[in-house]
C-alpha cells in the first residue's frame, strides 16, 4: 500500500485467507513492511522506510513480501503470508534464506483484488497469489493446506486438491530434473551460478537425473516488454480514479508506471498477451520431458538497501527492475515455483527456484523436503546485533 493511505488504512474484514488461517489456529502478530503497490523487489516505502536483510543490515530483504521474509528470517514469527505477481514470495525469501512457495495460480483464492478495486478478474494479468513463507518445508506444507479452496468471489479460484500436501514421504528417484543456470536469457553473477548450479547437481545424489536444458522462450526483450506491458496497464487500472491530491501522495515511480499505462494501446496488451501464451508454450514443452525445472531464484546476492536493482551483471547492463529476478516469467505462466535456500555467498543467502507442471505442488514440496533433508539450513540463524 502507499505511504498516503495505509496510515489510516483499516480493513473492514479479513481476507479470505487470513480468514483460514485463523480457523487453523493461527495467531497474527501484525503487518509486514512492503514497498508500495509491491512494484518493486526491494522492501522501502516512504511509511516504514527500508525494511533490511536480517544477515546484513546494509543489504536488501527482496521484496515484495520482504517484510514477511525478513520476519520469519529473523525468528520474529514462525512463518508468514505473503503474495506474488512477479516474485513477490521467492526475491525475499532467498534473499533472507527462508523457504518460499508461489502456488499454482487459483488453489488459494485473490478475494483481495475487489477490494483493491481491480475487481474479481484482477489477478490473471500476470498471475499474482497469496502463498507461504516458512523456514522449512514442511511448515510451507502445513500453511498451504489450510490457504487452499474455492471462493465464490474469485472467478478463477480451484476446489481443494484431494491430496494431502504434509504427506510428502515417498521416492524421489527417477525424476527427471532440468536445470537451467539462466533461463537462457539472464545475465546471472558467477558466484551465484556456482552456488545453484552445485545445489541444482546434487539432486543426482536423491536418485535423480538431472540435465542442463534451457526452455524454449521468447527473447528477454519481448518477455521483459510483455511483462512490464501488463503490469503498466495493472497500476494505471488501480489508481486511474485517483483525485490529483491522492496521486500526489504516490512515489514518483508509482506514478510514472501509471502514467505508462495509460499510453499503452489495445494491440500492444493483446501482444503482451500473445507473448506471454508463447512463454506458456515454452515451459510446457519442457515440462513434457521433465518433472521439475531449476533455476536461480536471483541473479545476485542480495544487494545494498538503497538501490532500486543491480544495473549491472558480468559487466553487461541490466534492467534494474526485471534484470536480476529469474521468478517472473512463471507469473506470467501461473506455474508453481519455490525458492528454496541452497548456499552462501559472502555471508548472504542464495535461493533455488524449483518449478513444476501446474498443480505438482506435491511434487515440489517432496523434492525440497529431499533436498532439505540432504543441505539442511533451518539450523542456521542471523546474528543478533
Amino acid at each position: 500500500m502507499d505511504p498516503g493511505f495505509s496510515r489510516t488504512l483499516f480493513p473492514s474484514r479479513d481476507a479470505v485467507v487470513v480468514e483460514r488461517l485463523k480457523k487453523a489456529g493461527a495467531i497474527p502478530l501484525g503487518k509486514t513492511n512492503t514497498p508500495e503497490f509491491g512494484w518493486m523487489g526491494n522492501t522501502v516505502n516512504a511509511l516504514f522506510g527500508a525494511t533490511r536483510n536480517p544477515w546484513n543490515l546494509e543489504r536488501t530483504a527482496g521484496g515484495s513480501s520482504g517484510g514477511s521474509a525478513a520476519a520469519v528470517a529473523a525468528g520474529m514469527a514462525p512463518f508468514a503470508e505473503g503474495s506474488d505477481g512477479g516474485g513477490s514470495i521467492r526475491i525475499p525469501s532467498s534473499a533472507c534464506g527462508v523457504f518460499g512457495l508461489k502456488p499454482t495460480s487459483g488453489l488459494i483464492p485473490m478475494d483481495l483484488m475487489v477490494e483493491l478495486g481491480l475487481g474479481p478478474f484482477g489477478h490473471v494479468s500476470p498471475f499474482i497469489t497469496h502463498g507461504p513463507i516458512t523456514r522449512s518445508v514442511r511448515d510451507a506444507a502445513l500453511l498451504l493446506s489450510v490457504m487452499v479452496g474455492y471462493h465464490d468471489v474469485d472467478p478463477f479460484s480451484l476446489p481443494s486438491p484431494e491430496e494431502d500436501y504434509t504427506e510428502l514421504e515417498g521416492e524421489v528417484k527417477g525424476l527427471k530434473i532440468a536445470y537451467s543456470p539462466n533461463l537462457g536469457y539472464f545475465e546471472v553473477d558467477e558466484r551465484v551460478r556456482k552456488v545453484v548450479e552445485e545445489a541444482a547437481w546434487s539432486f543426482q545424489e536423491l536418485g535423480m537425473e538431472v540435465v542442463e536444458r534451457n526452455p524454449a522462450l521468447p527473447s528477454k526483450e519481448e518477455i521483459e516488454g510483455a511483462f512490464q506491458t501488463l503490469w503498466v496497464v495493472a497500476f494505471s487500472s488501480a489508481l486511474g480514479d485517483l483525485s490529483e491530491e491522492e496521486r500526489e501522495k504516490l512515489t514518483p515511480e508509482v506514478q510514472a508506471r501509471s502514467e505508462l499505462g495509460r499510453g499503452v494501446s489495445a494491440v500492444e496488451y493483446k501482444r503482451a498477451e500473445m507473448t506471454r501464451g508463447r512463454v506458456w508454450l515454452g515451459i510446457q514443452e519442457l515440462f513434457r520431458e521433465f518433472d521439475l525445472l531449476l533455476t536461480p531464484t536471483l541473479a545476485v546476492p542480495p544487494f545494498p538497501v538503497d538501490q532500486l536493482g543491480p544495473t549491472e551483471i558480468n559487466g553487461k547492463e541490466v534492467n534494474p527492475l526485471l534484470g536480476w529476478i529469474l521468478t517472473y516469467p512463471f507469473n506470467l505462466t501461473g506455474h508453481p515455483a519455490a525458492s528454496v535456500p541452497c548456499g552462501w555467498v559472502e555471508g548472504l543467502p542464495i535461493g533455488m527456484q524449483v518449478i513444476g507442471r501446474r498443480f505438482s505442488e506435491k511434487l515440489i514440496l517432496k523434492v525440497c523436503l529431499a533436498f532439505e533433508n540432504l543441505r539442511p539450513w533451518t539450523h542456521r540463524l542471523p546474528p543478533l546485533e
